[in-house]
């Protein structure tokens, strides 16, 4: 890194003020407006339902990946201080593991809706999840798509599955649920 920072990298202000900045100043500041970039690109994501988020977000993570972590950007005047590529891949790990989160528990609801749905039912489980009708049955969070599911009517059981989502390990986000009510 040079010890000239330039009014450019420092966007708009006065190039007599930064030119007065000690060096450590400069960066400093050019330093927080990048991570507060790039913190903004990320975070606004989490305002998004979650199905749209999960979709957006890698797209945004590897723009990021481009402009402001990789390890070119500190020489090319982008990044400042490399603070934004060692706490982004948490950020996005939070982001993830909430989406995990209520994932999980609108498994768990769309369960519930089944089991209440058979017990209006004379113990019948539904043949498709839109048969359900005494409660709303929640979609799968990560997708926003309704969660898989088989009736096998042979031995009235039934599977939910989380199906596993792009870009993650399978192990992590997939699962199957088996629902067999008993008499």
């Amino acid at each position: 890194m040079n010890d000239r920072v330039t009014p450019e990298l420092l966007g708009r202000m006065d190039r007599e003020k930064v030119e007065s900045m000690p060096v450590g100043q400069a960066v400093a500041i050019h330093t927080a407006r990048s991570v507060t970039h790039a913190y903004h690109e990320v975070l606004k994501n989490s305002l998004l339902p979650n199905d749209e988020a999960m979709r957006r977000l890698p797209v945004v993570m590897k723009q990021l990946q481009q402009d402001v972590v990789r390890p070119d950007a500190l020489l090319s005047g982008r990044a400042g201080l490399p603070i934004a590529s060692i706490l982004l891949p948490a950020v996005q790990n939070v982001m993830q593991a909430e989406v995990r989160a209520t994932r999980n528990i609108a498994a768990l609801q769309a369960i519930e809706a089944i089991r209440m749905h058979a017990a209006a039912n004379d113990g019948k489980l539904p043949q498709k999840l839109a048969d359900v009708t005494i409660v709303p049955v929640p979609a799968d969070a990560a997708s926003g798509q309704p969660f898989g599911y088989q009736l096998d009517a042979a031995s009235a059981t039934a599977t939910l599955d989380m199906s596993p989502i792009v870009g993650w390990p399978a192990r992590a986000v997939a699962k199957r649920y088996i629902i067999k009510l008993e008499k």
